[in-house]
């Protein structure tokens, strides 16, 4: 399975090109013949496997159809759900509508919530999606996952479950528990965030034999972080390798710090340091008691750290306040709800990033909205160079390019400073470690 994400925009550009290069090839076509093959593929190619198609009025519902005909020429049960009839089917769609009615194919409207089946396939609704299924759909969705539930029943979801957000996969309202996702032309980012996670089941992509480009976002894989961690060499030391400030640690909330503090241990910097903002808090670690600590607010003020992540477990008190108004920082899903709750403790309504004893400035906006609109809002910011990653574990770990603000008016809508508009702004390049403490708070930056 490829590594990259691609979004919504990004396959419509995809389709788009592959539209012009090769007019005469349908990629729904293509697309529901692969459809047909992973669901013999499930049902281990038995023949006569009593299989329900859910297609819907899209492009999506398309795929649905073509697999249907392919799946009944195969010598498979198969019954269609049509909620309703496609508006605007392309040729492909009337082609292989027209040949499974003509062989006597099932079609009906509403579910046959009664009938046990080998296989659901879920071609409902597609990327295109932007609003919660309604009325008879939402409908069938509900029987969907029910009769799944009761009957033990795989439900196979073409492209993207249906009622799941392409982009950021939140649900929209009613969706479906896929086991398996077969996702055409590249991963979606809505597939390994938010409820995609829980719903999108197995994933498989299909390339349907179409060149895709490199896209700016990438699910972060155990390889693709290991490239992340800088080679150390023979001839060197600890102290070769740069200090990383963890604070956070509240009274009641240690654990989150200590968490972070020996996540960053894991990325290859030469010495971590510890400010806990509790009262009573413990002095080593003795799991990994190379972390050194310290007293938070004294390790706020250290301009000996190469980079520092404020928030793990921070809380939204007062002394949280106080921490943030003295070196606003970054990084740690936590760690931006006390920035939120105290953004007027900021002199700016800004985040600013703290490395090298320097303030680099801009990024989001405060307060910020909760859950963030991530993963694809964040990657238009003027991160020059920077990847999409997505948390498929606990340790998110970005390149940050980040603009230097040197004290003239710096631009974040166009990249550079205004008073120089033909010259890029300089650029300083840090390591940003993120600690993401809960799995709803997974978050992809670009």
């Amino acid at each position: 399975m490829s590594d990259f994400l691609y979004s919504t925009s990004d396959i419509r550009a995809i389709e788009s090109a592959h539209a012009k290069k090769k007019p005469k090839q349908s990629l729904m076509l293509l697309a529901g013949a692969a459809v047909a093959a992973f669901a013999s593929k499930i049902t281990k190619k038995k023949r006569g496997a009593n299989i329900l198609v859910l297609a819907g009025p899209g492009n999506n519902g398309g795929d649905a159809w073509v697999a249907a005909a392919a799946l009944k020429k195969a010598g498979q049960r198969v019954t269609v759900l049509a909620p309703a009839e496609q508006k605007k089917a392309d040729q492909v769609v009337r082609t292989a509508s027209s040949t499974y009615r003509k062989a006597n194919g099932n079609v009906v409207t509403k579910f046959p919530s009664d009938e046990k089946f080998d296989l659901i396939v879920d071609g409902l609704f597609g990327i295109g999606l932007r609003r919660a299924p309604e009325g008879i759909f939402a409908e069938v969705i509900r029987h969907a996952n029910v009769n799944a539930d009761l009957h033990h029943t795989p439900i196979l979801a073409v492209d993207v479950p249906s009622g799941l957000c392409a982009d950021t996969g939140i649900s929209f309202g009613a969706a479906i528990q896929a086991d398996y996702t077969l996702t055409f032309l590249g991963a979606k980012p809505g597939l390994h965030t938010a409820d995609g996670v829980d719903f999108a089941g197995e994933i498989e992509v299909d390339g349907l034999g179409v060149d895709s480009t490199a896209s700016e976002g990438q699910l972060l894989t155990r390889a693709v972080a290991a490239l992340l961690i800088p080679q150390r060499r023979n001839n060197s030391h600890k102290g070769s390798f740069g200090n990383v400030g963890i604070i956070g640690g509240a009274t009641g909330m240690v654990g989150a710090a200590v968490l972070a503090a020996r996540a960053a241990l894991h990325m290859g910097p030469g010495k971590v340091f510890l400010g806990l903002a509790a009262k009573v808090a413990p002095d080593f670690d003795p799991i990994n008691p190379e972390i050194m600590f310290r007293i938070a607010q004294e390790l706020v003020a250290d301009e000996t750290m190469t980079s520092m992540a404020i928030g793990m477990g921070l809380g939204i008190d007062k002394p949280a306040s106080r921490l943030l108004a003295d070196r606003a920082a970054l990084l740690g899903a936590s760690g931006l709800v006390p920035v939120q709750a105290h953004s007027r403790a900021l002199k700016q309504p800004q985040m600013t990033v703290f490395v090298g004893g320097k303030n680099l400035t801009h990024l989001l906006p405060l307060p910020l909205p909760l859950p963030l609109p991530l993963p694809l809002a964040a990657c238009r910011l003027p991160l020059a160079g920077c990847r999409l990653l997505v948390a498929g574990c606990w340790l998110l770990v970005a390149t940050f390019q980040l603009p230097v603000d040197d004290g003239q008016n710096f631009s974040p809508r166009e990249g550079r400073h205004q008073s120089c508009q033909h010259q890029p702004c300089r650029a300083i390049q840090r390591q940003v470690v993120l600690a993401a403490e809960d799995p709803s708070n997974r978050v992809a930056l670009g």
